[in-house]
């Protein structure tokens, strides 16, 4: 056991700092430090939340622009959101949540060509 750790050795990753791709890319990596679960509902929570704290109208139209496309792509005419049509599609939240960053991760590179 390294008896040795000390704050130096802590890795501050702040949120405010990054763009929205990144932030989702971070919550990706590890899921568990930035939600209570691994759960696609907490993170429709953590994303609504930084988006009404967040006035960049770029990650709003990136997010709408997500909706649209995972709309189109499953010919989904419900409003019920990308988040519960994915919980509904996938056979529980913890695999929601996965097919969320490929479908997020698909979007994204056609989104930025």
């Amino acid at each position: 056991m390294n008896h040795n750790y000390d704050s130096s050795q802590i890795k501050v990753i702040d949120l405010s700092q990054m763009s929205l791709p990144e932030i989702i890319r971070e919550i990706e990596a590890r899921p568990l430090m930035w939600l209570p679960e691994k759960h696609i509902m907490y993170f429709w929570t953590f994303l609504q939340g930084y988006l009404l704290t967040n006035q960049d109208r770029i990650d709003h139209t990136l997010m709408i622009e997500f909706e649209k496309h995972f709309s189109n792509k499953y010919q989904i005419k419900t409003t019920h959101g990308w988040a519960r049509n994915m919980n509904h599609m996938c056979s529980n939240p913890h695999d929601a949540l996965d097919r969320f960053f490929e479908e997020f991760n698909e979007f994204m590179e056609v989104y930025e060509q």
